[in-house]
């Protein structure tokens, strides 16, 4: 029923909130998972049903983001299937707040996992000017210590409307880092930056492949000369 309190859930379950450094099993925490929903009356036998099937689960929304506010979950991959399932269209301007919020509260060695890139990821799928703070998505980008969990975010600046010099200024500068320099480039080319053309050229002569290649193609399509 879903109408039905989640912390009233939470206390028949007897689940309660554990600490960041205890670590619990993918299937014991895929079995919170799994009763919860059934409380709710909605039935699966294991989290990558909600990934697999995830366009099916649109009305869980809610519950998912409750569980993602709570600290039940330890276990980066059951987490990690959790922000999965709600990477659909559906859920566009619901998640992206706490999805951020939750990204930011991970440490330096967690946002290095696939965990960090996992929020990324979804909030370059959900992007919109709307319902994204563009400052917050900028500060995670310039920070190094995030390391290669950034790459998603920084495509997402590629689908900014209102704030387009803003980004591009920061894009330019994140063409200088090797670990985010082609989801630069490529934010660019889907930003339509001419004004970029100088560092463009200079990057068509890269020795990474990827990098000398979508570089060509920006010059290309834009008609910069090189």
């Amino acid at each position: 029923m879903m109408g039905t309190n989640f912390d009233k859930v939470l206390d028949e379950l007897k689940i309660s909130s554990k600490p960041k450094t205890e670590y619990s099993s993918i299937k014991m925490e895929e079995e919170i998972i799994i009763n919860i929903l059934d409380k709710y009356d909605i039935k699966i036998d294991s989290i990558y049903d909600l990934i697999q099937n995830r366009n099916d689960y649109k009305d869980i929304i809610p519950i998912l983001l409750n569980i993602l506010r709570t600290d039940i979950l330890t276990n980066e991959k059951v987490i990690e299937g959790v922000v999965r399932a709600l990477t659909i269209k559906g859920a566009k301007g619901l998640v992206e707040e706490i999805l951020i919020k939750n990204y930011n509260a991970l440490s330096k060695e967690d946002k290095r996992k696939s965990l960090g890139w996992t929020y990324g990821n979804a909030i370059e799928y959900l992007y919109s000017d709307r319902y994204v703070d563009i400052n917050e998505i900028l500060r995670i980008v310039k920070n190094k210590n995030n390391g290669t969990s950034r790459q998603m975010f920084v495509l997402a600046l590629g689908k900014t409307k209102k704030h387009i010099e803003k980004v591009a200024e920061v894009l330019i500068e994140l063409t200088y880092d090797s670990e985010v320099d082609l989801h630069a480039l490529t934010a660019l080319y889907k930003l339509k930056y001419i004004k970029a053309a100088p560092r463009i050229k200079e990057l068509s002569k890269s020795s990474k492949i990827a990098v000398r290649k979508k570089s060509q193609q920006f010059l290309k399509k834009y008609g910069v000369e090189k």
